[in-house]
């Protein structure tokens, strides 16, 4: 009986494992109110906003004060200050001498090259320029320059140059005994060999001296120049 009863419990299992499988019951889907939707739509907005970042406070740390206004007093001790305050050094332009030209140079063929120099810097002005002719020179034949300072004081030791074709010399200003000047070069050649200024600064130059008279030009006739140069300072 035992045994009848094992083969009938699996006569069942088998049968029931080929029977097909009873479908399970699927509810039909039912429409959402628009109350519901507009709510829940609401909802998504406000999880939305919940998620979006917040403005991040700035530390009282780094915000700058704005500065008081200084007050009326301070500003008009200020003012006082500035126009109490001494100008800066300048440097002032003496008044320049009239220059002295002998008219006779123009006839001899004598020119001036000025200093090209700027407002406020020196240079040597050549002030006094003079010619003598044979008779005046007394047989003497020099360039002679005198170089005065800013208060028309004699400088010595002073460098002047004269020029000529083949050449050039140096030399400096001594302090000799007046009416001698402080400089002189004998000259040997005619016409219009020499060009003399004075080293140092930029320096007016003449141009064209040399032995000869108005006349003879190209003569080697015994005549003399006399140079006065002095430190200025170019206007404003």
């Amino acid at each position: 009986l035992a045994a009848r009863d094992q083969e009938l419990a699996k006569a069942l299992i088998v049968a029931d494992s080929l029977a097909a499988p009873t479908p399970t019951y699927t509810p039909a889907a039912t429409a959402t109110p628009e109350g519901a939707m507009f709510a829940k739509a609401a909802g998504a907005e406000v999880a939305a906003a919940n998620l979006a970042p917040t403005q991040t406070p700035v530390p009282l740390s780094q915000l700058v004060a704005a500065a008081p206004a200084a007050p009326a007093e301070a500003i008009a001790a200020a003012a006082e200050q500035l126009a109490e305050a001494p100008p800066a050094d300048e440097v002032v332009a003496a008044q320049v001498s009239a220059r002295a030209w002998d008219p006779r140079l123009n006839q001899l063929g004598v020119t001036l090259n000025e200093a090209n120099v700027g407002p406020g810097q020196q240079y040597w002005r050549l002030i006094d320029a003079r010619w003598t002719d044979e008779s005046e020179s007394g047989g003497k034949h020099h360039i002679y320059v005198e170089v005065l300072d800013e208060s028309g004081n004699r400088i010595v030791g002073q460098p002047v140059t004269v020029t000529w074709a083949e050449g050039a010399t140096t030399g400096a200003t001594e302090d000799k005994r007046a009416p001698d000047y402080a400089f002189n070069f004998q000259m040997y050649a005619a016409g219009y060999a020499y060009r003399v200024h004075v080293d140092g600064l930029p320096s007016d130059e003449l141009v064209g001296a040399g032995l000869g008279s108005i006349e003879q030009r190209m003569y080697g006739i015994h005549t003399s120049y006399y140079l006065t140069y002095q430190k200025v300072t170019k206007a404003q």
